[in-house]
């Protein structure tokens, strides 16, 4: 039988209610546990540890409390020491005073036995709670950066295909563009020729042989249009041109690589890229500072000014202004967006950067755009912050330190 001071002794006690105990308080807390519901045993006889064991460490956790189970308490300061955890002492608390006042019955003993399975069970459960949080978590993380990884990509593709279309594009545009100028200046020459014909005496049969040719090409109006017709297509090979050097700054921008840039180029050459989405609807106005040049990941910094410059065009219903206004102070560039759209909602705005948040109907943007431009601000060591007012607009505040990586006051770390 082993050491009799292991032996339950039932000597007194009434088997008919211990029996009736047991169904009526304990095994009900089984099937309870069973089903997830953690209820503990209600045990009336535990006392005050610090009464009990003539306490007055104000340190240990339990010291002045309401009678509680000190047992399952994480650093107590039993016997001058602090202890450790519930499973780490349980053995030694086991033959506390405390502990025996708080089972001074076998109904009590095992009652307790149960609430101690119930704490480590419900710890446990805890602590798996608290590990799938943290899973989903780390998978919503892998899910945004593998989307944004993606966004990285196709900017970068995009930056590749840029360039190779406007080098094609370049090359016979340019020996166009030459070519008008040339055939403008060979037919003003002819046109002279024809002016020294007009001023000297020919044979009548020739001259209205000539008259009679001239009405029937409307000689007049030819050489009255031809100057404005050379004019309006020299514009045109201007504008193709201007896009094609729109398309070569911004396949420069969109590089890996920190290096220097100049915010306002990089303002103006991504206007002029989506000129598609505020064409004869929207104005831009444009307050640009005199702002040093900025070491950044460009092709990063370009996709923040594109994300916020389309969204300010795509928030504008109809006509409407975009402002965009750029100082430097202390060390830091600061860009303003505004746009006199439709706003945001001030419930909404705390979600704003968050990913794949939209406010843009189903299939229309990835809820990605917002989210991108905080985490590359960030990384740059900056700060981007948004003021909106539903029905006036809405402005977001960039500041990107000139020195690449650089802390400033309210910046990422801040």
């Amino acid at each position: 039988m082993g050491d009799d001071s292991k032996n339950i002794n039932l000597q007194g006690i009434d088997i008919n209610m211990l029996v009736q105990c047991f169904r009526e308080d304990i095994i009900p807390l089984f099937e309870k546990a069973v089903m997830g519901d953690f209820t503990e045993y209600r045990n009336e006889h535990i006392p005050m540890c610090y009464e009990v064991m003539s306490c007055s460490n104000i340190q240990c956790p339990v010291f002045g409390s309401e009678p509680q189970r000190c047992w399952q308490v994480v650093g107590t300061y039993c016997g001058g020491d602090p202890q450790g955890s519930f499973v780490e002492k349980y053995h030694s608390c086991k033959q506390c005073e405390v502990f025996k006042q708080s089972t001074p019955t076998i109904i009590e003993e095992v009652g307790e036995n149960l609430n101690n399975m119930l704490f480590l069970l419900n710890k446990h459960r805890q602590e798996i709670n608290n590990n799938y949080e943290y899973i989903k978590m780390l998978n919503e993380e892998i899910k945004s950066n593998q989307e944004q990884l993606i966004q990285s990509e196709k900017m970068a593709s995009l930056g590749i295909l840029t360039a190779g279309i406007a080098h094609e594009i370049n090359n016979p545009l340019s020996f166009v563009h030459n070519n008008v100028i040339t055939i403008q200046k060979y037919t003003n020459e002819t046109l002279n020729l024809q002016k020294i014909y007009d001023r000297h005496e020919t044979s009548s049969v020739l001259k209205l042989e000539v008259d009679a040719y001239k009405r029937q090409i409307d000689y007049d109006y030819i050489v009255g249009r031809k100057d404005k017709l050379f004019e309006a297509t020299k514009n045109g090979i201007t504008r193709i041109m201007k896009i094609v050097q729109n398309l070569k700054e911004f396949s420069r921008l969109d590089s890996a690589e920190v290096a220097e840039i100049e915010i306002n180029g990089a303002l103006d050459t991504t206007v002029d890229m989506i000129h598609f989405e505020y064409k004869n609807r929207i104005e831009i106005h444009k307050n640009y500072g005199d702002i040093p040049t900025v070491l950044c990941v460009g092709a990063q910094i370009n996709q923040v000014l594109m994300n916020l410059l389309i969204n300010a065009c795509q928030a504008i219903e109809g006509s409407g202004i975009i402002t965009i206004g750029t100082h430097a102070d202390n060390g830091v560039v600061n860009i303003e967006i505004s746009d006199t759209g439709k706003g945001i909602p001030k419930e909404i705005q705390n979600k704003i950067f968050d990913p794949f948040f939209t406010t843009k109907p189903v299939g229309v943007g990835t809820g990605l755009g917002l989210s991108i431009c905080y985490k590359i601000v960030k990384e740059h060591k900056g700060s981007i912050e948004l003021e909106s007012t539903p029905g006036i607009g809405t402005t977001f505040r960039i500041k990107i330190p000139v020195e690449f990586g650089k802390d400033f006051e309210g910046g990422a770390d801040k």
